[in-house]
């Protein structure tokens, strides 16, 4: 199993440094974290990827839409997604405020968990409010558009593991029930005290999470 690879996508406004604190526990696979900010449409971003069936695509939020897109045009071995969904919908407001060239304050205090770390919180102050609006809004609008999701869950062949954080405010309501109707056989794993940016505020559970589940499957990869 240690011959495949994992690739991981970030979600929107952000990139592969989302992934900093996760993939050096990852390290027995061999990892590669992709950037997404090419193409404005999840279509797009998703056709620039190099996916065969030694990956194991590992989604983040807007990375989930890509992994599930990426998926219906060449079968990986494995789908992981981490406080994505399906379909995520954003606000007009936040697009408003990000067409606009601001950040949403809201938005960015709704990312994470009660106890967060100090010292990460003030890193993805600096990050968030420092990286380009114009990208952020180009990756929030082309999650607003997409309507795939559900089509690419359901004709998903692959195994395919969602896991969560437990305070997770940005993910639609009742995901994991939702997640099942279409798609009943998916694992699901709960971090706790967690918010929607899990691989950072709780990397070490997350790759445990991550890791324990391929092991599981290896025998099916």
């Amino acid at each position: 199993m240690n011959g495949y690879k994992l690739m991981l996508l970030h979600g929107a406004g952000g990139s592969p440094a989302k992934w900093r604190r996760l993939s050096p526990k990852l390290e027995e696979y061999d990892v590669q974290a992709a950037d997404l900010s090419q193409g404005d449409t999840i279509q797009k971003k998703s056709a620039a990827l190099s996916v065969d069936t030694s990956t194991v695509l590992i989604g983040h939020s807007m990375g989930s839409l890509c992994a599930l897109e990426a998926s219906g045009i060449q079968q990986p071995a494995a789908v992981i997604i981490v406080a994505g969904h399906p379909e995520l919908p954003v606000h007009e407001h936040v697009l408003k405020k990000l067409k606009e060239g601001t950040y949403p304050a809201g938005l960015f205090h709704a990312s994470y968990g009660k106890k967060v770390d100090a010292e990460l919180l003030e890193e993805e102050k600096t990050d968030t409010y420092g990286g380009s609006t114009e990208q952020a809004y180009i990756d929030f609008k082309a999650c607003a558009d997409y309507r795939n999701g559900w089509n690419r869950l359901d004709q998903l062949k692959a195994p395919i593991l969602f896991v969560y954080g437990s305070e997770d405010r940005l993910l639609p309501e009742q995901a994991v029930e939702k997640v099942r109707g279409v798609k009943p056989q998916a694992d699901v794993k709960v971090i706790e005290e967690s918010g929607h940016y899990v691989m950072l505020e709780k990397p070490e559970e997350t790759a445990e999470a991550i890791l324990s589940w391929l092991e599981e499957r290896k025998e099916h990869l």
